[in-house]
């Protein structure tokens, strides 16, 4: 496998080198990477989200800086923004034996490990997608599955503002707290140390090795090594 930090991208930049390496991955002329990266502020609307996920209006949070996107992932609305460490795996299921169910559990598993390692205790919740402390909603799972390679994945909230979830119906669950390593533990690493860290989670749990780390320049660029 390997793995890319692209520091800072806006949602559209990050969908068009995801699009870009799933083409790539389907064909076979790359291997599994893993995509990471902050956000600039936006809210994404899933499959299943709608209008009503908004709680403030769509032409006041462009008026805050926050763009709104429809996106081909599963689940509803959520936010994404500076502070938040987005992983997007580009992964053919079938390479690892993985269906889409024991992929979204997998995501769970080692984003707990991960922050474990942060001195956060997290946890799972039966029937719901994400990860959890006590306190609230840590990280956000939306998958998008086609050819059998995955597109999209996780975003896990190291020091974002979280008064931005104020502005959403979170995943379809009115008034859920959403929490972070920084309020659970008064701390947090940087953005990019913490996507090293959860890649190499990501590997143990596959039994892969990571061959390789780079900084994509481009939608279309594969390495800048």
């Amino acid at each position: 496998m390997r793995a890319s930090w692209l520091g800072r991208v806006s949602y559209a930049d990050g969908l068009a080198r995801q699009l870009a390496l799933h083409r790539q991955r389907v064909s076979g002329d790359v291997p599994g990477t893993v995509l990471l990266l902050e956000h600039e502020h936006v809210v994404t609307l899933g499959r299943r989200g709608t209008p009503g996920d908004l709680v403030t209006g769509r032409s006041e949070l462009e008026a805050m800086g926050v763009t709104v996107a429809e996106s081909d992932r599963g689940g509803q609305a959520t936010y994404h923004g500076p502070g938040q460490l987005v992983c997007y795996p580009i992964l053919s299921l079938r390479a690892f034996g993985l269906l889409p169910v024991s992929y979204v559990r997998l995501l769970e598993h080692v984003t707990i490990g991960f922050l474990a390692e942060q001195g956060v205790d997290a946890h799972s919740v039966p029937g719901e997608t994400g990860v959890w402390t006590s306190r609230g909603k840590i990280a956000a799972i939306g998958v998008r599955i086609s050819q059998g390679v995955t597109t999209h994945g996780i975003a896990i909230n190291i020091a974002p503002d979280l008064a931005y979830f104020s502005h959403i119906v979170p995943c379809g669950s009115p008034g859920m707290p959403a929490a972070s390593v920084r309020s659970e533990t008064g701390a947090a690493p940087t953005v990019e140390a913490a996507g090293r860290s959860w890649v190499a989670h990501l590997c143990e749990s596959l039994d892969a090795t990571l061959e390789a780390t780079w900084r994509a320049t481009g939608p279309n660029s594969e390495v800048d090594r």
